[in-house]
């Protein structure tokens, strides 16, 4: 059985909504275009764009502590520059986010929506070509569906896969059998990667898309039941190209020149 994608998604700001794709471009060395490109600045945190360096996630809001964002959509044209934010249908901004005059607006939205969990002023960021991953090289994500139907057994209620924000989903896997591509080289669509290392997560994954809200202990049942909290898969564009839904996954010959996959580390996705 073939492996094959099922769903691509990018998050334009870091913790909100995802905006579903059909097809996306990959370039070498890059992360996933147009992904976590921004950030909510939630008070302070000393994030300069001339000299960006990463900072803890706690600065920014995001769903481990602000599950509420998974109500607000989020839609980014980089050809106007001009981001939209809706919930429920309804359009709450829309504005060009290049201008000074337009990031106000939306930060003046944000601020109205996020009454009550705003520890400051929020301030939009745009990184400038900087990627606002938990992971310091900006890596992209895949999970295999039949990962997210174990755990859906195991919780006993159908989970919703856009909760583990990757980029890529597939099917054509055993359920956590992309641990297995950790250390290969694989062919997605037209473009080569390098799988690096498996995701460990948090309480991010416990937000419901659906509801904004906390609604699982997903940590605590992957420890309980595999003795690990990880989901999913980081990987490298070692050469681009199309990827596009109903592409196929393979595994490729080892190569020597490859870059071994870091250690495991305290790397997660939110």
């Amino acid at each position: 059985m073939s492996i094959k994608v099922v769903s691509i998604h990018r998050y334009p700001i870091k913790g909100f909504a995802a905006e579903a794709l059909t097809s996306e471009v990959l370039v070498a060395g890059a992360g996933f275009p147009g992904d976590r490109i921004f950030a909510v600045e939630n008070g302070p945190s000393g994030f300069d764009a001339a000299r960006p360096e990463q900072f803890p996630k706690i600065k920014y809001l995001q769903t481990m502590r602000n599950p509420s964002l998974w109500g607000i959509g989020c839609r980014f044209d980089a050809s106007t520059s001009s981001l939209t934010l809706s919930r429920d249908g309804q359009v709450l901004v829309e504005a060009q986010i290049g201008t000074a005059e337009g990031r106000a607006l939306v930060e003046e939205a944000l601020q109205k929506i996020m009454a009550g969990e705003a520890r400051g002023p929020l301030r939009l960021l745009d990184g400038q070509g900087w990627q606002f991953m938990d992971s310091r090289s900006g890596f992209m994500s895949i999970i295999a569906e039949e990962t997210i139907a174990e755990l859906s057994r195991r919780a006993g209620t159908a989970l919703d896969p856009l909760r583990f924000r990757a980029n890529i989903i597939v099917s054509g896997l055993p359920a956590f059998g992309e641990f297995a591509l950790v250390g290969q080289r694989v062919r997605l669509g037209g473009a080569l990667l390098n799988v690096l290392k498996r995701i460990e997560r948090c309480r991010a994954i416990d937000a419901n898309p659906a509801t904004a809200r906390h609604d699982t202990d997903l940590v605590g049942l992957l420890e309980r039941n595999f003795e690990h909290n990880d989901v999913g898969i980081y990987a490298s564009i070692i050469s681009g190209g199309r990827v596009e839904i109903g592409d196929t996954l393979a595994t490729q010959p080892p190569l020597a020149a490859d870059n071994p996959p870091p250690s495991r580390s305290d790397l997660t996705l939110r």
